[in-house]
């Protein structure tokens, strides 16, 4: 029986944490590392955010939380903004990122954990548009990482 193999949400954000590794490893900023889904107790339940940023090698000072979802999420979707700043808050930080392949914006609270508010938005990658041009434009997502990490 064939098979289909689907590059879906999780891979891309597998694949993105590899490459932030890269990009910090090769650069002296205060980020030192990066990972993802680790569980976050908080109001009960357990969080899971998609891409940390760590200020150290042991991933012990998380800086900053990326939520990922795939292009046919909206930036606008009130549920991905809603989830990144509960797991912004649970950590206790100023800002988050949320990329959804084809847009990313950075937001940040001048007080840590209140209200956020968008920061920064890059423009976006128009030519992204579903899950299969994700694996297909994998260098221009790539390159599109870059600049949202060094900001």
């Amino acid at each position: 029986m064939p098979y289909r193999v689907m590059y879906n949400e999780r891979s891309w954000a597998i694949d993105l944490i590899a490459h932030i590794k890269t990009i910090v490893d090769a650069n002296n900023r205060a980020i030192k590392n990066a990972g993802g889904e680790q569980t976050i107790r908080a109001d009960g339940g357990s969080l899971f955010p998609d891409v940390l940023l760590f200020g150290d090698r042991s991933t012990a000072k998380i800086l900053q939380g990326w939520e990922l979802k795939m292009p046919d999420t909206s930036i606008d979707d009130i549920t991905f903004h809603r989830d990144a700043a509960r797991k912004a808050r649970a950590l206790g930080l100023n800002s988050f990122v949320l990329w959804n392949v084809t847009s990313a914006r950075l937001y940040a609270s001048e007080t840590r954990a209140t209200q956020y508010t968008c920061k920064k938005q890059w423009p976006t990658l128009d030519h992204i548009v579903d899950r299969e041009s994700v694996q297909i434009y994998r260098n221009d997502w790539k390159q599109f990482a870059g600049k949202v990490l060094m900001t």
